[in-house]
């Protein structure tokens, strides 16, 4: 192998190994900043904040009440105006019982919701570590990868004009440069 292929091999490996010194730096920082956080939402996922689900069961809450308290008034005017209030009463119970349910059903709906969110969260975070580990691991296996090529290139007495040449080879149908 000349003096020259041996270095330029060398480089190359040099240059193999700093790139994946690199990816791996470059990885720990990644892990650094994101997999705690990433961590954090995979074992404790925050679903809606406080203040969302609080507003989500008051909007429910007073739409109910309005329309509980539009039936008690139509029905107060209604006695009012015929003077008869039989049924009145029963009518407002029942109307009464009904908000409760849907009341009841909507927050249950809410915080249905909100553990689904939680859920979700909790996949994604899950799947994004995944991501970031198969990733950050194949780029620097593969980086070392290439040092173990140049160390057998080196080794077998080639270097870049002996890949060159088998480039060419192929390009041309096998009928490469040839000395005779």
């Amino acid at each position: 192998m000349a003096r020259g292929q041996a270095g330029q091999a060398d480089k190359q490996l040099g240059l193999s190994r700093g790139a994946a010194a690199t990816s791996g730096t470059n990885a720990g920082n990644i892990y650094s900043s994101l997999e705690p956080q990433l961590e954090s939402m995979a074992t404790n996922p925050q679903g809606y904040s406080s203040g969302d689900l609080a507003a989500m069961n008051t909007a429910s809450q007073q739409s109910l009440g309005g329309s509980t308290a539009g039936i008690t008034g139509q029905g107060m005017l209604t006695a009012a105006r015929t003077r008869n209030s039989a049924g009145i009463p029963e009518a407002l119970d029942q109307a009464a019982r009904t908000a409760g349910e849907t009341q009841s059903q909507n927050a249950l709906g809410i915080q249905e919701n909100n553990a689904n969110l939680k859920q979700k969260q909790q996949e994604n975070a899950l799947s994004a570590l995944g991501g970031l580990y198969g990733e950050n691991l194949g780029n620097q296996t593969s980086l070392l990868g290439q040092g173990a090529g140049d160390l057998q290139g080196r080794a077998a007495g080639g270097g870049w004009a002996q890949g060159f040449s088998s480039v060419l080879g192929a390009l041309t149908g096998g009928h490469g440069f040839s000395n005779k």
